[in-house]
């Protein structure tokens, strides 16, 4: 059996455990992992933290299905 094969059980856990900062620590992982995210969602990722005016959004993606923009703004 695979790694990805592999089946485990579901469990509820704090979130702030896997990423106690939005910013430093969910944002980041977000951005990293959505090749693999959007296998599924059919997203991808074209930048991080992209400038909008004088902000910045937190991932710049493209959905593939509708050939959209896709912002994502944690909170």
């Amino acid at each position: 059996m695979t790694e990805q094969q592999a089946l485990s059980d579901i469990q509820n856990v704090d979130l702030r455990e896997g990423w106690p900062n939005e910013a430093r620590d969910f944002t980041p992982w977000l951005a990293e992992n959505l090749a693999k995210l959007g296998e599924v969602l059919g997203l991808e990722r074209q930048s991080r933290e992209a400038p909008v005016g004088p902000y910045s959004l937190d991932v710049l993606a493209h959905d593939l299905g509708s050939d959209r923009p896709v912002i994502i703004e944690n909170q």
